[in-house]
């Protein structure tokens, strides 16, 4: 259970004390289903200039946006974009 850590205490440990309520660990939070803001970002961002160069979409969808049809495909898990970390 995770409790009040003083001021002093580094960041990195309040933020570990949280991640382990429950069965989560920080390996389970950095895995392929779970992006950064930035990583999203850049998917979303590059699968838009994709579609708008005439790439095929991969969701049935009748809009002819850019950008929204890449955030659909992001949230339904159609981007096939992917991120590859250093270990």
């Amino acid at each position: 259970m995770c409790c009040f850590i003083p001021i002093e205490a580094t960041m990195v440990k309040l933020f570990y004390c949280y991640l382990n309520i429950g069965n989560f660990t920080l390996g389970d939070l950095l895995n392929t289903e779970h992006y950064t803001r930035y990583e999203k970002a850049r998917i979303i961002g590059a699968r838009s200039l994709q579609i708008s160069m005439g790439a095929p979409v991969l969701i049935d969808d009748p809009s002819t946006n850019s950008l929204y049809l890449a955030k659909r495909e992001f949230e339904l898990g159609a981007t096939p974009i992917t991120v590859k970390r250093k270990k």
